[in-house]
């Protein structure tokens, strides 16, 4: 009896999580040139992806794959600020995920 009920445990600890679903992320991969990645969006999602960085704004309407992903390259676009330089992407829901370079890859300006 104890042990069917350590089998049935473990079995619904398994389902669970396996069910489990992470949540969308997205990542700057590249910055020369601009390249961002997304995953673990709904299969086939319409994205709306807006990049800004040195002074520019750049919007892109995408699809994500059927495994939930996208890779989105603007070619011939090099950020050489890279601390100005923030992705979003807007989903169907109207939800937004965002990215940004880590803290300390963007240092404190420079008191005058």
């Amino acid at each position: 009896m104890k042990r069917c009920l350590i089998v049935v445990l473990l079995s619904l600890v398994c389902t669970a999580v396996a069910g489990a679903k992470s949540s969308p992320s997205v990542r700057i991969a590249s910055a020369a040139p601009l390249t961002i990645v997304g995953t673990s969006f709904a299969p086939r999602e319409r994205l709306r992806l807006v990049v800004r960085f040195d002074g520019m704004r750049k919007v892109r309407t995408l699809r994500a794959s059927a495994t939930g992903r996208f890779t989105a390259a603007f070619a011939g676009q090099e950020v050489e600020d890279r601390c100005s330089l923030a992705a979003s992407v807007t989903r169907a829901s109207g939800r937004t995920v965002a990215a940004k370079l880590p803290a300390p890859l963007c240092p404190m300006p420079l008191a005058p």
